[in-house]
């Protein structure tokens, strides 16, 4: 068995063994660092404990309950090399073979200079969803395919969250909130 040796470096820690893969490469997958909000979050910035009630499991229970949120503001999605530049900060990060991908608020991105696609609206869906539950993302993203509407969905450790047309997001929420009282 190699020995793990963590490499840390613009943003992103690095697990890599001591070998070589097969074809010569060695064998460096990235992980993210712990952000520093996690680490300030406990004393002595150990690891945060977590919730002592699990999350919703029950699709009825979670449809009903899932209280859309429109965060405002426009929600971009990026890419960039060497990590995630000084002066932003992601709500959400992706690593991708191909390099991180970022979502963050269009402005941010701007004062940059990262390139970005899709404008988006950031829905979070406050119902304590179980992350090994079935069926919630289905159920969103029919209502929302049905209406036309594209969706991208983050699942957070409490929440889900959904990144939809921002010229549409308003729309969006209102089909979730009749979604949920239809299923209550």
């Amino acid at each position: 068995m190699r020995a793990i040796h963590p490499i840390v470096g613009n943003g992103f820690a690095y697990a890599g063994s001591s070998g070589q893969r097969a074809d010569g490469d060695a064998a460096v997958q990235p992980v993210p660092e712990r952000p520093l909000a996690i680490r300030a979050c406990t004393p002595g910035g150990g690891a945060p404990s977590l919730p002592p009630m699990p999350g919703e499991s029950e699709l009825r229970k979670l449809l009903s309950g899932m209280r859309p949120y429109l965060h405002p503001g426009r929600y971009v999605f990026t890419t960039c090399r060497g990590g995630v530049p000084p002066g932003v900060s992601p709500v959400v990060t992706v690593l991708e073979e191909e390099g991180p991908t970022l979502v963050l608020r269009q402005e941010e991105a701007e004062a940059v200079g990262l390139p970005h696609d899709f404008t988006a609206g950031w829905i979070t869906l406050r119902v304590h969803s179980d992350l090994a539950a079935v069926g919630l993302t289905a159920a969103v993203a029919q209502r929302l395919a049905d209406a036309g509407l594209s969706c991208n969905v983050v699942a957070g450790f409490h929440h889900d969250h959904l990144f939809v047309p921002y010229g549409r997001a308003a729309e969006a929420v209102a089909l979730l909130e009749d979604l949920a009282r239809r299923s209550g």
